[in-house]
């Protein structure tokens, strides 16, 4: 599944004093009622020595390419904590269009 990273890490909060990125992830799914269809989730990394490893994945989030990197790009500009992850989606998926 490749990653589909927003725009420029200048200033986005992806520094050297960043533990969490989170990243939009493109997924080909199937389904009875729709057939295939591209969705997109939500990766949480935590850095460790040297890399990222990766310490959550909410799949299937929406279907907007852009909308999941905005909210991949605010999760890590906000340094949010994976615990929180499914309470900031599952607003998201309530109203993406309110998200700035």
């Amino acid at each position: 599944m490749p990653a589909v990273w927003w725009g420029n890490c200048l200033g986005c909060g992806r520094g050297p004093r960043t533990i969490y990125q989170y990243l939009a992830v493109e997924q080909t799914l199937f389904s009875c009622e729709l057939g295939r269809y591209t969705a997109f989730g939500i990766a949480a990394q935590k850095r460790v020595p040297d890399s990222w490893r990766q310490i959550a994945f909410v799949p299937d989030i929406c279907t907007n390419a852009q909308q999941a990197q905005r909210l991949a790009h605010l999760c890590t500009q906000g340094q949010l904590e994976p615990i929180h992850l499914m309470d900031v989606i599952e607003d998201f998926v309530a109203d993406p269009c309110s998200w700035p």
